[in-house]
């Protein structure tokens, strides 16, 4: 056997200068192995290149990790590109042991939630939840099933629905009285508060020192405590000598009678509440209009679309989702506004401002029925969470079509 050539299985010879790519260099015994697999150099030169045709075809055997070197000295081009295919990374895809050990990691969260450890610390947390809310909850609705004494609850008389059933009587005030009255302050809040609130954003959006200073005088209302502040807007509203009708005296417009008068009780209210609620949603509409896109706005301006077309046809559609998020919190704080109520008109003048939120308070804490005041409490919950799913499934069809 010559020293410039190694025969292998196919008859072939190797060119000395091929020898050393491939992996690493095949000893002289592992050579005289696969000769003697593939056939001596004497016998029938036909039958070891069938042999290697089907080494070829078939590749190396299935299960293998490595090809056998002994492989890769006979062909040391396929065996250099298989080396570099097993140790290259994309630079688009990680490496296999960076994505194994991602899974390992998510694996390993996912049986941390799963397993009783998680429970333990969410316990804290949960067991608030139980006591302050589930608890009072399911009191609540026991308390609505008796007629109940407030003063030794032995004497409690179980009475079934019956205080659900009064809440479709003719009682002063009545169910039906509170809830058009919650209706009535709640449209005007959302829709007048959902476009003051989007007008101001428009307008604050441009930056600057002096806008930086009006939106902390926007916002300053809403951290104020609503107990002060309505006390103070009691006195702008008084008829005599509140801020409001001098305003309007010098305006020479007539002065209404503010929270002594039954039509203007309500209005007075909402605007109060527009003034301390309004910083909030701004701050909402300000997050929203600084993550749409500004190309879309300055396509239409080339187009020549108006300001109004701008902001009609690419700047509303834009801002759906944070707008159906504005309704459902003013919506929900609507319905649960109380202390408005009961430091600016006390439910009257003749109840034109009781609320159903007002009217629990009344009927549990002033009148001692507490357990109407149950029921109007469980209808008034079930009212709020009926609205909130369907705000919520309204909002996840907006952001499904956007």
């Amino acid at each position: 056997m010559s020293q410039e050539a190694t025969t292998t299985g196919s008859g072939a010879s190797t060119p000395p200068e091929r020898r050393g790519h491939g992996r690493a260099a095949v000893p002289p015994g592992k050579a005289s192995a696969q000769a003697r697999r593939g056939g001596a150099p004497g016998e029938d030169g036909a039958a070891g290149a069938a042999g290697a045709e089907r080494a070829e075809a078939t590749g190396p055997a299935e299960g293998s990790a490595h090809p056998d070197p002994a492989d890769a000295s006979e062909h040391p081009d396929a065996a250099s590109s298989r080396t570099s295919a097993d140790v290259a990374v994309s630079p688009d895809r990680p490496s296999p042991w960076v994505r194994g050990k991602r899974v390992r990691r998510v694996r390993r969260v996912r049986r941390v939630r799963e397993s009783p450890m998680g429970w333990l610390y969410t316990a804290p947390a949960l067991a608030v939840f139980a006591v302050f809310t589930i608890g009072p909850t399911a009191y609540t609705l026991y308390i609505s099933f008796f007629h109940w004494n407030t003063l030794n609850a032995a004497m409690s008389r179980y009475i079934g629905l019956a205080n659900y059933r009064s809440l479709l009587g003719h009682s002063t005030p009545s169910f039906l009285t509170g809830a058009w009255h919650s209706l009535y302050f709640t449209a005007g809040t959302v829709i007048g508060g959902t476009a003051l609130s989007l007008a101001l954003a428009l307008l604050l959006q441009r930056g600057g020192r002096l806008m930086s200073a009006s939106r902390v005088a926007i916002f300053a209302p809403y951290a104020t405590p609503v107990v002060a502040t309505s006390l103070a807007w009691v006195w702008i509203f008084n008829p005599q000598f509140g801020l409001a009708d001098a305003v309007l005296k010098a305006a020479h417009l007539p002065q209404p009678l503010w929270l002594q008068s039954a039509s203007w009780a309500m209005p007075s209210v909402i605007v109060y509440s527009l003034w301390h609620e309004v910083g909030f949603t701004v701050v909402l509409f300000l997050g929203g209009l600084a993550v749409i896109s500004p190309e879309l706005g300055e396509a239409a301006r080339v187009d020549g679309a108006t300001a109004w077309q701008e902001f009609w046809h690419v700047t509303w559609p834009q801002l759906r989702p944070v707008t159906a998020f504005v309704v459902i919190i003013t919506s929900i704080t609507s319905l649960q506004a109380f202390t408005q109520f009961y430091e600016m008109s006390q439910g009257g003048p003749v109840y034109a401002t009781t609320t159903l939120s007002y009217l629990v308070y009344q009927e549990a804490f002033v009148f001692f029925d507490t357990g109407y005041g149950a029921a109007l409490a469980l209808v008034l919950f079930v009212v709020i969470a009926g609205f909130t799913l369907l705000q919520r499934r309204t909002t996840s069809r907006i952001a499904a079509a956007a």
